[in-house]
C-alpha cells in the first residue's frame, strides 16, 4: 500500500498543491492502481505514527524532507535554485536545502524529481545518487482552463491585460519585471501572489496590480482574460503558470531559467532571465504580432496536453514498486 503525505492539500494555492492534486487525479484515473492511503499530521512524528497504523509498504513524500519511517520512503526534490543562482532565496534556505538533501542522498530509497533541471541540480551535488533519482513531470490537466476560456474573453481594448501568476519568491524575477514593465508600453499589468515587500512596493510604484488571496476559480478567469501570461522566473523545477496559460489559450512569455525550456517545449517566446529590456521587447511582439500570437496559442494547446496525470501516476507507481522491492 502507498502512502501519500496529502499536507499540502490544506496549505495555500502553489505549485507542491497542484502537484498533489495531479498525482491523486492519476492514481485515481488508473483502474490497476495500487491502494494509496492519504495521510496528515501535524508533525513527521505524527505523520510515521499514522502510517504505521494504515499499513503502508511504501511511502511517498511531497517534500524534500521525509519523517523516518519503517518503511521506504520516496521524497521530491522540486528544485535548487542555490545551485546555479547561488543563495537567491537567503543563505539560511540555501544551507537548509544542502543537508536535507545530503540527508536524501542517505536515506530514500529513492528521489523524484520534476524535470531534467532539477535532476542535473541534484547530481551536480551528488553524483553518487544517480541510479536513485528520477525524471517524474508533474501532472496536469487542461481541462478548467480550457473551460475558463470558453466563458472569458480578452476585454476589446487598446490596453491589453499581462498576468504574471506566482510571484511569491525572490527567484521569480520581479525586479526584472518592474524594470521590464514602462519598457513594454501600455499595457495592464497584472501580478497573482505575495512577493517580498520591497519588490511589492517596486511593482506598485511602476503602477502593477497587485492580487493576493487568488483562489483558484479567480485564478482560471484572471489567466483566460490575459492577452499574454508573463513568466520572468530566474529558476523553475517545473512551473505550472506557463501550461495554464497555454491551456486557456493565452501566448506565453518565459525566461530559460531552470526546466522552463523543457516543460514549454518551444510553445512560449523565450528570453534569458534577468533581461528586462528582452523581457520588455518579447511582450511588445506577442502583443504586436497577430501571427506569432496565433502560432503560440496552436503550439500551446498542444503542449498543454503533454502531462496527462495518468502518465504521470505509472511512472511514479513504476518508481515506488522498485523501492519498496529494495532494487536501486
Amino acid at each position: 500500500m502507498i502512502g501519500l503525505d496529502v499536507s499540502p492539500l490544506s496549505g495555500p494555492p502553489g505549485g507542491v498543491r497542484r502537484m498533489v492534486e495531479g498525482w491523486l487525479a492519476g492514481f485515481a484515473s488508473l483502474p490497476d492502481a495500487p491502494s494509496v492511503r492519504c495521510l496528515e499530521a501535524r508533525s513527521r512524528r505524527g505523520l510515521a505514527r499514522a502510517a504505521r497504523a494504515a499499513g503502508v509498504t511504501v511511502f511517498l513524500s511531497p517534500w524534500q524532507a521525509f519523517a523516518r519511517l519503517d518503511v521506504p520512503v520516496v521524497v521530491t526534490v522540486h528544485e535548487l535554485p542555490f545551485v546555479r543562482l547561488g543563495p537567491v532565496e537567503g543563505r539560511l534556505r540555501a544551507f537548509v536545502h544542502r543537508r536535507w538533501l545530503a540527508r536524501d542522498v542517505r536515506h530514500a530509497a529513492a528521489i523524484v524529481v520534476p524535470s531534467d533541471a532539477t535532476r542535473r541540480d541534484v547530481l551536480s551535488l551528488h553524483p553518487e545518487a544517480a541510479c536513485r533519482v528520477h525524471v517524474v513531470p508533474h501532472a496536469f490537466d487542461p481541462r478548467p482552463w480550457r473551460a475558463a476560456a470558453m466563458r472569458v474573453r480578452p476585454a476589446a481594448s487598446s490596453r491589453p491585460t499581462a498576468v504574471v501568476v506566482g510571484a511569491s519568491s525572490r527567484r521569480k524575477g520581479l525586479d526584472v519585471l518592474a524594470d521590464a514593465v514602462l519598457r513594454a508600453g501600455d499595457v495592464r499589468w497584472v501580478v497573482v501572489g505575495s512577493p517580498p515587500r520591497d519588490l511589492a512596493r517596486r511593482l506598485d510604484a511602476v503602477g502593477v496590480e497587485m492580487r493576493t488571496g487568488v483562489n483558484d476559480a479567480t485564478l482560471y478567469d484572471l489567466v483566460a482574460g490575459a492577452a499574454v501570461l508573463v513568466h520572468p522566473s530566474r529558476s523553475e523545477g517545473f512551473g505550472f503558470p506557463p501550461l495554464e496559460a497555454m491551456a486557456a489559450g493565452v501566448p506565453v512569455v518565459a525566461t530559460t531559467g531552470g526546466s522552463v525550456p523543457e516543460i514549454v517545449g518551444g510553445a512560449a517566446v523565450l528570453v534569458a532571465p534577468g533581461d528586462a529590456d528582452a523581457l520588455a521587447h518579447a511582450v511588445r511582439r506577442v502583443l504586436d504580432d497577430d501571427a506569432l500570437r496565433a502560432r503560440l496559442v496552436a503550439a500551446g494547446a498542444a503542449r498543454a496536453d503533454a502531462f496527462a496525470p495518468e502518465r504521470t501516476a505509472r511512472r511514479l507507481i513504476e518508481v515506488l514498486a522498485v523501492a519498496e522491492a529494495g532494487v536501486s
